[in-house]
């Protein structure tokens, strides 16, 4: 069964970036807030990896019995779209002092002791979006998109943790899906996290899933669609997220998986070895929280890792360099805000050596806070971040670019029954806010982004946990 209904939303098609502040003469921009991350990103298989990710575009409406409304976004926003300069530096500081109870004026928020001008994230324009609904059998926990199938489309997967399956969505015809097979994994109870690649290099897409109070992650191959359970790999108990490293965390041009804790500060490693086996490596502690990117940092195609540090006495995010003997220290960077919920990263500034920027997402008093720091080099950033105001407070995303403009925009979860995207602005940071009216909050884990009817536009797709309704969100 499908239904289709239109949304009224505040979004965007192309939209520049906003001025700075008058009393910001550094410029800047802002973002909002809230939960985390396709094929393969820095994140898992929920979110797609930046060079891959999707776009929305202006696309024909549906032929499927879709009802759309066609709105004019030229009149109905006020919104400058002239591109600007680069910002030349991250915030100002407006020489107030903050914190030990001290809060900042409206408008600003407390770094390292100093009251900083926040940027606002205005409303992109607004354009008709139609969803679509496909019904689910069990309760999502988890979700990625990926031909499943071999048939060059695009599928979707989700962990169902009632009764330890995975349940698969069969894509049939523009962006069409009927209930699939359903997988089952060793019995077990608990949130399920999915990640998604080729695990075995047969070509197809392999499917990992991290379970609760298994205390285990299942890899399983797919055979032209038939799954086997090839091996389960011993994890630590707890809520936990697996991810892919798609550059091979040992450089040896094979899929490895890395496990990170909600509670725990044990990561796990098992190294790729071929034919879908791994080899683990003795886990380590660090500081980190599952908010965590998985990306190559600093240019040496090994993944590393950035997340919130919860050893900090303050918001920072710690970075895990990866080399030839594992992980190590790569330093942390200090942030405002009073929780950091996820860190991401990726070429915000459309750099010609793909240097990527540090996106943190956090809340102060004053909301959702969206936090940029600038690449200066690989594995290097500019200490002072820009700070940006979300609408909402966001706990989690991915980063895709989802208006085929060529700049990688954020695609979040909020706590709120809505779902917002921030656009890129191509210099590093964030030129306006879209937002989704959904029925129920989505999470990060239930976001991915694609083009899943080949009518060359990306949708993004999530899902209503209590309605158990796969949503696919386009734009018109």
């Amino acid at each position: 069964m499908l239904r289709w209904i239109t949304l009224g939303v505040v979004g965007v098609v192309a939209c520049g970036p906003s001025p700075p502040p008058e009393n910001d003469t550094d410029g800047g921009s802002s973002s909002t807030t809230n939960t985390s991350n396709g094929p393969m990103t820095g994140l898992p298989m929920t979110s797609p990896l930046p060079s891959t990710d999707p776009t929305i575009t202006t696309a024909d409406p549906p032929t499927t019995g879709a009802v759309t409304t066609a709105v004019d976004p030229s009149a109905t926003t006020g919104i400058e779209t002239d591109t600007v300069t680069m910002p030349t530096s991250a915030t100002s500081t407006t020489g107030d002092a903050c914190g030990g109870g001290v809060e900042c004026p409206f408008g600003q928020a407390c770094f390292e002791g100093q009251c900083v001008t926040v940027e606002v994230i205005p409303p992109c324009p607004v354009v008709a979006v139609v969803d679509s609904h496909f019904p689910l059998v069990h309760e999502p926990t988890s979700l990625v998109l990926a031909d499943l199938d071999g048939d060059k489309d695009l599928d979707v997967a989700t962990g169902a943790p009632e009764l330890s399956l995975i349940e698969v969505q069969t894509h049939v015809s523009e962006g069409e899906f009927v209930p699939g097979e359903m997988v089952a994994l060793v019995a077990a109870t608990g949130f399920i996290h999915l990640a998604a690649g080729d695990l075995d290099g047969d070509g197809d897409v392999d499917l990992a899933a991290a379970q609760e109070l298994g205390s285990d992650v299942d890899v399983l191959l797919n055979n032209n669609g038939l799954w086997n359970i090839q091996s389960v790999l011993d994890s630590q108990s707890g809520l936990r997220r697996v991810h892919l490293a798609n550059a091979d965390s040992d450089g040896l041009g094979l899929f490895d998986l890395i496990t990170v804790g909600e509670a725990s500060p044990t990561v796990g490693v098992w190294l790729g070895s071929g034919g879908g086996g791994f080899q683990p490596e003795s886990p380590f502690d660090a500081p980190l929280s599952f908010g965590v990117g998985v990306v190559d940092v600093n240019g040496d195609l090994r993944h590393d890792l950035v997340g919130p540090d919860f050893n900090a006495s303050s918001n920072a995010v710690r970075v895990l360099v990866r080399g030839a003997g594992g992980f190590v220290d790569g330093g942390a960077l200090a942030g405002p805000g009073e929780l950091l919920f996820q860190v991401l990263a990726g070429d915000l500034a459309d750099d010609p050596d793909d240097v990527v920027e540090l996106l943190a997402l956090t809340t102060d008093p004053g909301g959702g806070l969206v936090v940029l720091w600038s690449g200066k080099e690989h594995g290097a950033w500019d200490p002072v971040p820009r700070l940006m105001r979300s609408s909402f407070v966001l706990s989690g995303g991915l980063l895709a670019d989802v208006d085929a403009d060529g700049n990688l925009d954020l695609v979040a979860a909020s706590s709120e029954p809505a779902l917002v995207v921030l656009h890129g602005d191509g210099f590093g940071g964030l030129a306006c806010e879209r937002v989704f009216a959904l029925e129920s909050p989505t999470t990060a884990e239930l976001l991915a982004v694609g083009d899943v009817d080949f009518q060359g536009a990306h949708e993004i797709v999530t899902a209503d946990v209590p309605l158990r309704d796969l949503v696919v969100i386009k734009t018109l």
